[in-house]
């Protein structure tokens, strides 16, 4: 049986978010057994990020913030899959979805859900959906997840019924077929972003190895310093060495834009490490 792990964002339990994701989650259970968990990120003792950079230096346990940081941790790590889920504030997440992704920064850069599943769900009056989806969606691709499926829902029309209350009905029920297709397959095609994102990381961490040393052993203990993606099967070359050269690109602009030019050759040959 799949466990869902629900992280809410939302300030009020009963509200429009959690009412369409328990749409959700009765067509996902529908499709196969399942269990949702749902955690509400304003129950949870979890202080602002103090940019101290200790979870990147040292790592997450010597954050100086003693609360609940690693025990969410840990959940998230059980778990088979994540909803992400926010109510529209001010055309972006709530506050308290935002300071979930800040304290888990450093995840950005030690992804660790390859082999799970995510979603997102936002709710709003009218406008907003889709920039606040477009933020969610960031953290969740750099942490690994494998992204199957995302709703967003304009609440006053969907309780208002009509074509559009049909309409969102149907998205919620294709969603939860993605959903549970990613849930249940390890199936998932290396897209060229993920090619890219792999190399650019690999020569941060790699550039950065002093400054944030927890990051460079956490790529090395894995070997990927020395690989051209997570796992190198069934990658055509062209796509790989397209990736690279994308990668190098961009590093070059980065390093002119910022006014590190002094960088430039330490960052090439990160760039350039096999």
């Amino acid at each position: 049986m799949k466990h869902v792990l629900v992280i809410s964002g939302s300030p009020r339990p009963g509200g429009n978010t959690y009412k369409i994701t328990k749409f959700l989650e009765d067509k996902v259970c529908a499709l196969g057994a399942a269990t949702f968990e749902y955690l509400w990120l304003k129950d949870i003792d979890l202080g602002y990020c103090g940019g101290c950079l200790l979870c990147m230096r040292k790592g997450e346990e010597r954050c100086p913030r003693r609360d609940d940081s690693i025990g969410l941790r840990d959940k998230m790590l059980a778990a088979d899959g994540i909803i992400f889920a926010s109510p529209v504030y001010v055309h972006t997440v709530s506050a308290l979805m935002k300071n979930f992704y800040d304290r888990f920064a450093y995840l950005c850069h030690q992804p660790r859900f390859r082999d799970k599943a995510a979603m997102f769900i936002v709710t709003t009056e009218l406008t907003g959906g889709r920039e606040t989806l477009d933020y969610m969606r960031f953290p969740a691709f750099t942490w690994g997840f494998k992204i199957a499926a995302a709703l967003d829902v304009v609440y006053p029309g969907f309780i208002n019924g009509g074509k559009y209350r049909a309409q969102v009905l149907g998205q919620i029920s294709r969603a939860a077929e993605q959903f549970h297709a990613a849930l249940n397959s390890d199936h998932r095609p290396t897209l060229l972003r993920e090619l890219m994102f792999f190399n650019l990381m690999k020569t941060k961490v790699t550039l950065h190895r002093k400054l944030l040393p927890r990051d460079y052993q956490y790529w090395k203990e894995r070997g990927w310093l020395h690989k051209e993606f997570y796992n190198e099967d069934n990658i055509p070359g062209f796509k790989k060495a397209l990736a690279k050269a994308l990668v190098r690109l961009r590093v070059k602009k980065l390093v002119k834009s910022s006014g590190m030019e002094t960088m430039s050759l330490s960052m090439k040959k990160a760039a350039d490490r096999p």
